[in-house]
């Protein structure tokens, strides 16, 4: 047996295969969760989506995603593991708020739980209403001068649009093509702009595809 931070096989026994003939995937180990794994998380509400993206990642990668789920059912047989999940956010919620939030459940050391708390406070009204109030304020500072890379410009783009519509704050789709044709100042790709406006786009999919087709375009041509 490995120390807590172990992978969870000895904890439920089903993850081990009995079928060492196929190589399909079924044999497959999950990974092990180091210490470091969630990363950091200061309590700051716009960086709640990013942290809880990297946590149900490494977490589902380990083994662990039940944990994170609803309705996860907590048995002796999985105490060890869940034990895991809670220390392992211990160590990653650095600020005030999220800390606390996570310490409240020291004594039974219940990472399903920890876990609960934290979502439930940031993805609730007000955390939720603070963290899109700032991701949208970085939306619409983005933009694209000459000599800066376009892919990361829309790159930025979309990681901001989908943050939004994950807390619940979605922009519309037709301030979000404004926003995004406005935030292009680099001046060539003033054609691209002037055909999105007038062909009408109303997704920015399409205002973006129309950037790449101009950047495809000067590759070609040199």
């Amino acid at each position: 047996m490995g120390n807590i931070f172990s992978n969870p096989d000895d904890d439920d026994a089903s993850l081990q295969s009995t079928d060492d003939s196929s190589d399909d995937g079924r044999n497959a180990k999950p990974v092990t969760l180091t210490t470091d794994a969630f990363g950091s998380f200061d309590g700051t509400p716009a960086r709640w989506i990013p942290f809880k993206e990297k946590v149900l990642g490494k977490a589902g990668a380990a083994g662990y995603d039940a944990f994170f789920m609803d309705e996860c059912r907590l048995t002796k047989a999985n105490r060890k593991a869940n034990k895991r999940i809670f220390y392992l956010l211990k160590l990653a919620t650095t600020g005030g708020g999220a800390s606390a939030l996570v310490n409240r459940h020291e004594v039974s050391q219940d990472g399903h739980a920890a876990w609960t708390a934290l979502k439930t406070y940031y993805e609730g009204p007000i955390a939720a209403t603070e963290a899109a109030k700032l991701t949208r304020a970085l939306l619409y500072n983005l933009r694209l001068r000459a000599k800066d890379d376009a892919t990361l410009h829309m790159n930025d783009f979309n990681l901001y649009t989908d943050q939004l519509a994950k807390l619940k704050h979605p922009e519309a789709e037709e301030t979000l093509v404004d926003t995004f044709l406005d935030s292009i100042l680099d001046p060539k790709y003033d054609v691209a702009k002037s055909l999105c406006k007038q062909l009408k786009y109303n997704t920015v999919a399409q205002c973006m595809e129309a950037v790449r087709f101009h950047d495809n375009a000067a590759i070609r041509d040199h």
